[in-house]
Formats: structure tokens, C-alpha cells, sequence
């Protein structure tokens, strides 16, 4: 992906970033695609990851194959939780497996080995934020180091 190649269409009632023919999000609100546009570009974000697809509760964001750092001088406010990658762990409740922070539950998957997947993903890459666009039920999801 060419984060400067990343543009905003109309679709339906919606707003979806895209790159050529490719639809990469989807927002309800113009506000909120512009943000993400912006996000991508301000990071140079040129691989989207997921874990556990379709309907990812992990989506993550790497500048080349590694992770974006986290930058206090961004030219915009970012809507962000600090994460400590050594203290998260899965947990079962009921049927379901969480990805936690200590009690700050991160996500919710029904398999095991999925959310085993997404605490790996937190820790190898040493993620300390996760950051949203457009809350609540976000449009986009990224991860800082």
C-alpha cells in the first residue's frame, strides 16, 4: 500500500478510503475517513494485519513491517489507551476467550488459539497504544509502539 496513493469516495450513504480499485475502510461519517486518511499518511502506513478474519477484532497497522512509534508531536489528536505489553494475557469467560490489560478487557474472540494470536501480535511487535477513529464501534483500529 502507497499511504499517498490512499483517497476518500462516496459510497452509498457511507465514505470508504481506497487505493486504485481497493477499498480499505468504512466510515459513516466524512469526519472520521479524513482522519483516517490523515492517520495513514501522517504514519506512512503501508501494511494493514489482521488477526482473525472476516470480521477482525484485531486490526493493526506496520510502516514497511514494523511497527509505528508513538509520536507526541502529531499534528492531531488521537483518540488512544496505553496498553503494557508484558501484562497482557487471555482469559476464558464462558465460551469465549479475552485478550486483557490486567482488567482492561482489549477484545473478545471465540477461539482460543485467535486470541493466543492477537496477545502474540501485542507482544511481538511491543504495542503500547491502540488507538481508534470514530468510537464507539471504530472504522479504523491502529497500533503504536
Amino acid at each position: 500500500m502507497m499511504p499517498e496513493n490512499i483517497e476518500i469516495e462516496e459510497f452509498g450513504d457511507n465514505w470508504r478510503l481506497v487505493e486504485g480499485n481497493s477499498a480499505i475502510l468504512l466510515f459513516e461519517e466524512f469526519e472520521n475517513a479524513k482522519k483516517a486518511q490523515e492517520i495513514i499518511q501522517y504514519y506512512e502506513f503501508s501494511n494493514h494485519c489482521f488477526v482473525d478474519r472476516p470480521n477482525a477484532p484485531m486490526e493493526y497497522w506496520l510502516v514497511d513491517g514494523a511497527p509505528a512509534e508513538v509520536d507526541e508531536d502529531v499534528p492531531f489528536s488521537e483518540d488512544c489507551l496505553e496498553v503494557n505489553p508484558e501484562n497482557v494475557e487471555i482469559e476464558q469467560s464462558g465460551s469465549d476467550w479475552h485478550v486483557v490489560d490486567g482488567n482492561s478487557l482489549i477484545f473478545t474472540y471465540e477461539d482460543r488459539a485467535e486470541a493466543a494470536k492477537a496477545r502474540d501480535t501485542i507482544q511481538f511487535y511491543g504495542f503500547t497504544q491502540i488507538c481508534f477513529v470514530g468510537r464507539p464501534d471504530p472504522g479504523m483500529q491502529y497500533w503504536l509502539r
